[in-house]
């Protein structure tokens, strides 16, 4: 009965479309426009060949265009008027005069849609209107923001006169182009580094051939040489008693790194001396107290071995060493360049070489306190967690997050160009 009743309907609406289209008077011919019809269909969608049924309702055959007077569209009824035209609908459509002026063309001001679909007047306006409005007079989109300008580097820091050192000063001296870390990076140890010599980065760890700087960094951070190298040496017979018999030192325990000042306060052999070392040299007592320290031939050494050995003491690959962990004779903290400890910076304090200041090593320009503080400063740049090593008491056990990003941040750091010395 339902099915029935549908039916009915359907055809009472379409029964009464057809006899509104014929008893009104042919509107005046105008030529076709893609504006007619429903969704600006094509001229020749709106206008078939004679005898060419227009589709109703399901598809079924709705009469022809072509059997009317002169071929033209059925006639206009109420349906068929602007779809604001009548009071009811103006309120809401005309809000303004290009409102009108859009809808005085729209597409749907014939009668063919409402016959076409068999609807009443009023519900044929109400819902053309609102579609209309709703898909043509959406506004356009905003145009896109216009793009940022690029960041321009603000330039290196320049750092002058003593202080203390922090994690804001590190990262300062290392980014100061004129600073004295910058000479410090020879191919020859304890050389002062110039335009018209290598870096340590461009030759080959021995043999001095050269080499490209990314193999230097790409081994500090894939830790190439950490297993494979000797870091401490001894002299003559001193490591009889505290070696074993291929010459590595004979730990009876995992070893942390130790890093200080070579002799006098806040030394690396004063702190080994007080922590159950003992013997006759630096070496035989941090052995005897399972700690580790960098005691390279001075042939062999330049700033290069020295951020090797640190890199792998970051990330706990030196033999024998207890994980990652670290310890500091002196706490970083506590240190000065103005002398802290009697150690001042960038004065030629502490040890260096025989034959330094002749012509073994030519043109000397640092000693071994420099080193110490650079050793710092680099744990701060590598180290995720550098900002701790400020806080840290002397000999408290430190573990370093390394960073691959911020060892190849340091690589950029170091081959930018330096330039004269800041006095």
């Amino acid at each position: 009965p339902l099915l029935r009743s549908r039916r009915a309907s359907r055809s009472a609406a379409l029964s009464h479309a057809r006899l509104s289209a014929a008893s009104s008077p042919p509107p005046a011919h105008r030529p076709a426009t893609m504006s007619d019809g429903i969704g600006g269909m094509p001229p020749a969608w709106r206008r078939p060949s004679a005898g060419m049924p227009v589709a109703g309702i399901g598809g079924k055959p709705s009469g022809s265009w072509a059997s009317m007077p002169g071929g033209a569209r059925p006639a206009a009824s109420s349906c068929g008027d602007p779809p604001c035209a009548s009071a009811s609908s103006a309120a809401s459509c005309s809000s303004s005069s290009s409102s009108r002026s859009i809808l005085d063309s729209c597409v749907f001001s014939s009668a063919k849609p409402c016959a076409f679909f068999a609807l009443s007047s009023s519900i044929c306006r109400s819902a053309l209107c609102s579609f209309f409005f709703r898909f043509s007079l959406s506004p356009s989109p905003s145009p896109p923001p216009p793009p940022h300008p690029p960041l321009v580097s603000p330039p290196p820091p320049v750092v002058s006169g003593d202080g203390p050192l922090t994690h804001a000063r590190c990262n300062a001296m290392l980014r100061d182009n004129t600073h004295h870390f910058r000479r410090m990076w020879d191919a020859v140890g304890w050389a002062k580094a110039g335009p018209d010599r290598p870096a340590c980065w461009e030759v080959q760890r021995f043999g001095r051939a050269p080499q490209d700087a990314r193999t230097y960094f790409d081994d500090i951070v894939s830790g190439r040489h950490c297993s494979r190298t000797r870091w401490m040496r001894f002299y003559g017979n001193e490591g009889d008693e505290v070696s074993r018999r291929d010459g590595t030192p004979d730990f009876t325990r995992p070893a942390p790194a130790i890093l200080g000042f070579d002799a006098g306060g806040g030394s690396i052999d004063g702190f080994c001396g007080h922590h159950g070392g003992w013997g006759s040299t630096i070496r035989q007592r941090c052995v005897r107290a399972n700690l580790q320290l960098l005691a390279v031939w001075p042939s062999d050494y330049n700033l290069c071995r020295n951020f090797e050995w640190q890199a792998c003491a970051a990330q706990g690959s030196l033999p024998d060493q207890d994980e990652n962990r670290i310890k500091f004779a002196v706490a970083p903290g506590s240190l000065n360049t103005g002398g802290a400890y009697g150690h001042p910076f960038n004065r030629c304090s502490g040890w260096t070489p025989n034959g330094a200041n002749s012509g073994t090593y030519p043109n000397a320009g640092y000693a071994n306190d420099d080193i110490f503080f650079l050793e710092t400063c680099l744990f701060n740049q590598i180290c995720e967690n550098g900002e701790e090593l400020f806080r840290l008491r002397a000999g408290e056990e430190w573990r370093c997050r390394f960073s691959p990003e911020r060892v190849y941040e340091l690589q950029r750091i170091l081959m930018t160009p330096a330039e004269p010395e800041a006095l």
